[in-house]
């Protein structure tokens, strides 16, 4: 058999994408295990727009929160290619979060694949590619945008900004005034990437001012093509922003966020706020030791006095390095240039929310980072030439040594995203001053019954931040619970006067009207919360229960419908079977018991209103195996033990005692 003597790297290439991938996702595969997490609850499983086909165009003319109403949904952060993926997603495999986290592991191979492509049409050189695509791979920086679904938009982000500038880097030059076909099919493909990229992120703004800078400081052809020839490769780009921010204001009402979250830092407090996050997305670059979800940053840039002079000595530094790389490599040095660019408008801490400093932010921005880094690695590698085998031995060695480390830090951090209990604990593990993770983990206790738990976590975000409306809110909960309903209703319309148009604060003020006995009080703040949030399914339950109380069954049964027409849920089915059964309908009520029974099996409610409804109806052997199923999930539920023993001496009595004999023993 003849063997070209070129064969065998032709062979090493075909391998080299496959082996790739296969780097690439290996440290992410214990991730497609976790479930939805923090802000997947809300995007995902509660949106209303993701089940109908009727809010297809809200997606794409309404902010990303904009199905919360109400304060919650006052922001104009613009995510439509993010929320349309979750449509589809949804309608295609349902609420499975396997299908999502898949989503988002195939998305950043694809982008680890456009680093390899870029950076070999930037530098022609194969070594560095394949080097620069590595690192990205197999950065732990990354794992917070590969694990949380909610952070797929900055993977979106990277995917479209690099496939439009590998566009960008195919255009040729304009010869005259007729474009030849190569030149608009990349131009094309550089302006649907660039619309792309600005449908799921802000930060595409930036790759018009990228092309421009390459071209003038860095493109190979530079001295001999006209301005003319210059401007004509990236002029497109930069006319099609213009049209972006005209259709985003026309839908949002405006560019930046609609409220801003740190109104009492000047100009002066914010520059200084820049240079210590340009400290700490450094830092986190070099040495990703300590990752975490939500980093507490100071509202006082006096507090960060160690990370401002650290930032300055960055700049300095950094400046110092630009230099050098445009002496000894001017190529290299563009990576500076796209850190720095892409990672700007993430540095205003008047713009950012409460948590400004995000490792997510640095996805796409990581790039040119990792640009730099795979040259210097390369060049400490060639040194071997001089140096010897010992030398490279070395390095190799390191490299391995490091990229084990990257691989096991990465698997470890993945798990911190698998349940929303480990989530929010493994947070606050690192910052521990995280109110609003306290918060949440508060939520989560709440709902799964766990009081005590809940309650000391609300008070630790109490602690740190007593006057925050969802502190108060949460107090005001707690307080409802504890029966202390005046203290209750003084936390809540506290927190209603920072945030008027809170449509959960006015549902949970009207809840403990309600226990309090005052039902039309209650009623009128449900009414509010439903006008604020018309697309809340806990505020339709609510009043829906209410109108049930107060036997005003046709309003009730609207309210429950108008729940249901938002997304299956057991709170509405419960209480549409509730009430049907209390109008004469059982057969109807059965139904709806049996639908929310098909969402939640857990919930020992329905369960045990199933047996109620056979035990009225004489069907003992249905009622109790309805009894053992709630009492397997809620053995101590003292009212349906004193239904239990009653409806077993009723089926003795009916000579029908055998099923219920043997229900009984496997109840407790």
């Amino acid at each position: 058999m003849e063997i070209h003597p070129d064969s065998g790297s032709r062979r090493r290439r075909r391998l080299t994408i496959p082996a790739l991938l296969l780097v690439a996702a290996l440290p992410y595969l214990n991730a497609l295990g976790n479930g939805f997490v923090y802000d997947d609850h809300q995007q995902i499983l509660t949106n209303p727009y993701l089940r109908n086909s009727h809010y297809l165009g809200a997606i794409f003319t309404t902010s990303v929160w904009s199905f919360l109403g109400g304060a919650a949904g006052v922001t104009n952060y613009y995510r439509p290619l993010m929320m349309f993926g979750y449509f589809l997603c949804f309608q295609l495999f349902g609420a499975d979060a396997l299908v999502f986290h898949l989503v988002s592991l195939s998305m950043h191979l694809a982008v680890v694949l456009l680093v390899c492509a870029v950076t070999t049409r930037l530098f022609g050189d194969r070594d560095i590619a394949l080097l620069t695509a590595l690192i990205f791979a197999l950065h732990p920086v990354h794992s917070e945008s590969v694990d949380w679904i909610a952070a797929v938009t900055d993977i979106e982000l990277a995917l479209f900004f690099l496939a439009g500038f590998w566009f960008y880097l195919r255009i040729p030059r304009l010869s005259g005034f007729r474009p030849s076909r190569q030149w608009v099919g990349a131009q094309c493909g550089l302006l649907a990437c660039l619309a792309l990229a600005m449908l799921s992120k802000e930060l595409a703004l930036t790759l018009p001012l990228l092309c421009t800078i390459f071209e003038h400081l860095y493109r190979d052809d530079r001295a001999e093509t006209t301005l003319l020839e210059k401007s004509a490769r990236y002029t497109p780009a930069w006319l099609l922003i213009p049209v972006y921010l005209m259709v985003r204001i026309h839908f949002l009402g405006e560019f930046a966020p609609a409220h801003v979250v740190r109104p009492g830092v000047s100009q002066e407090a914010a520059v200084l706020d820049a240079g210590a996050l340009l400290f700490q997305y450094v830092g986190t670059m070099l040495w990703p030791a300590r990752l975490c979800a939500y980093y507490v940053f100071p509202a006082s840039w006096t507090v960060l006095l160690p990370e401002v002079l650290g930032g300055i000595l960055v700049v300095l530094l950094g400046a110092a390095l630009f230099a050098y790389l445009w002496r000894r490599a001017r190529l290299v040095s563009f990576g500076l240039v796209w850190f720095v660019i892409t990672l700007l408008p993430v540095l205003n801490v008047r713009l950012m929310p409460i948590a400004a400093f995000a490792e997510r932010y640095v996805y796409l921005p990581s790039v040119g980072f990792c640009w730099m880094l795979a040259w210097a690695a390369l060049q400490l590698w060639r040194l071997g030439d001089a140096r010897g085998r010992a030398w490279r031995l070395g390095l190799a060695s390191t490299a391995a040594a490091l990229a084990v480390m990257a691989v096991v830090h990465t698997v470890i951090r993945n798990r911190d995203w698998h349940d929303d209990v480990r989530f929010y604990r493994s947070t606050l593990a690192v910052s521990p001053d995280a109110y609003v993770m306290h918060t949440d983990l508060g939520k989560v206790y709440w709902e799964t019954g766990r009081r005590q738990l809940a309650e000391q976590e609300w008070r630790a975000a109490a602690a740190i931040q007593p006057e925050d409306p969802i502190v108060l809110s949460n107090m005001g909960v707690l307080l409802t619970a504890e029966h202390r309903y005046d203290e209750a209703v003084a936390d809540l319309k506290h927190a209603l006067q920072n945030t008027p148009n809170d449509s959960g604060a006015y549902v949970d003020l009207g809840i403990a009207y309600d226990q309090m006995g005052r039902p039309d009080d209650a009623e009128r703040e449900f009414q509010t919360a439903i006008r604020l949030s018309p697309l809340s399914i806990f505020a339709h339950n609510q009043l829906g229960q209410l109108y049930f109380d107060k036997e005003r069954f046709a309003e009730a049964d609207a309210q429950f419908q108008a729940s249901l027409a938002l997304g299956p849920n057991v709170g509405a089915w419960f209480g549409l079977g509730l009430s049907r059964w209390r109008q004469g309908d059982a057969a109807r009520a059965e139904r709806d018991f049996k639908n929310a029974e098909a969402i939640d099996a857990r919930d020992s409610r329905v369960h045990f209103m199933l047996a109620l409804l056979y035990g009225a109806d004489h069907r003992y052997p249905e009622a109790f195996s309805e009894y053992q199923k709630g009492f397997e999930i809620d053995p101590d539920n003292q009212t349906a033990l004193d239904a239990f023993h009653k409806l077993q001496e009723e089926a003795s009595n009916a000579g029908s005692a055998g099923p219920g004999a043997g229900a009984a023993h496997v109840g407790p």
